[in-house]
């Protein structure tokens, strides 16, 4: 090593140094709640730029990415692996692979030829929400009369308040009133 030129014939083989490498994700993954059956929100996508470089600059070999999808609730995971270029900008769903509950998404990154590696971590919540409500739009009430609108908020999560708009349209005014209610609570919304 010391002389690599006059001893050329000694060499048996030439690998990079791994350590030489870093390898670097540009991201702006981080964690996230989205809606059960919201497939084309943004936040469900896996959106990044890599690079692979060493003191010199930047290497010219590709991305192997290892993606593995846990959920939290049921223990199901599913690993696949996907390969890029040099350059090539990673942008697809991943909502296929999501349950509902908590999801950790984990990107493992290994340069193909150097070994350089990294990682991304963060959480996708996919929040089943429901409003209920025994209220009967059907009946006739007169113009002026105070009604009240009980309902009941559902969530598949632990936190616990969701901010629910009621509109009333009367005669196109669409009046609305904004309430705050607790998770697996009854609430009543009075409306004059």
């Amino acid at each position: 090593m010391e002389n690599p030129s006059d001893n050329a014939d000694l060499e048996l083989f030439n690998f990079v140094r791994p350590s030489a490498y870093k390898l670097d994700f540009f991201t702006n993954s981080s964690n996230k709640f989205v809606r059960y059956g919201d497939s084309s929100n943004t936040d469900v996508k896996m959106h990044y730029t890599w690079s692979i470089r060493n003191d010199e600059g930047e290497s010219p070999e590709g991305l192997t990415a290892t993606y593995t999808i846990s959920n939290e609730s049921t223990g199901k995971s599913t690993t696949f692996t996907r390969w890029y270029d040099k350059g090539q900008e990673v942008n697809f769903s991943i909502y296929e692979y999501l349950e509902p509950g908590v999801n950790s998404i984990n990107v493992l990154g290994i340069g193909t030829t150097s070994g350089a590696r990294s990682s991304i971590n963060y959480y996708i919540t996919l929040l089943q929400l429901n409003v209920s409500s025994t209220f009967d739009f059907t009946t006739k009430r007169a113009n002026g009369d105070q009604i009240q609108i009980p309902c009941t908020f559902t969530r598949n999560d632990q936190n616990g308040t969701a901010l629910i708009k009621f509109i009333i349209d009367e005669g196109g005014t669409g009046k609305e009133w904004t309430h705050t209610v607790n998770k697996n609570s009854g609430t009543q919304i009075n409306a004059g």
